[in-house]
């Protein structure tokens, strides 16, 4: 059947090998004809891509999941707007 898609972040940076290996995974993805995106999200490296995910909903790394799921789920969820200087607040 068919096979649900797949989101792959990765931090520019990140550990080495980890952006070639990514792009490997999701290039053999979509040969199996697996709906993948590839995502490098910047300014951050592999441990604070997770932690600051979660201080603020504004934050890149969330807003490429909240992105991903809208566009496989039938919902009505959008992302936010984030302006490029906008931060978590204290």
């Amino acid at each position: 059947g068919a096979q649900p898609p797949t989101l792959v972040l990765y931090a520019d940076r990140d550990m080495p090998g980890c952006a070639v290996m990514s792009k490997r995974f999701v290039d053999q993805l979509r040969a199996k004809n697996v709906p993948a995106d590839l995502v490098e999200i910047k300014d951050r490296s592999h441990v604070s891509i997770m932690l600051k995910m979660m201080v603020a909903d504004s934050d890149p790394t969330t807003q490429e999941v909240l992105k991903f799921i809208a566009k496989h789920a039938e919902t009505d969820l959008k992302p936010v707007k984030v302006e490029a200087s906008a931060g978590p607040k204290p």
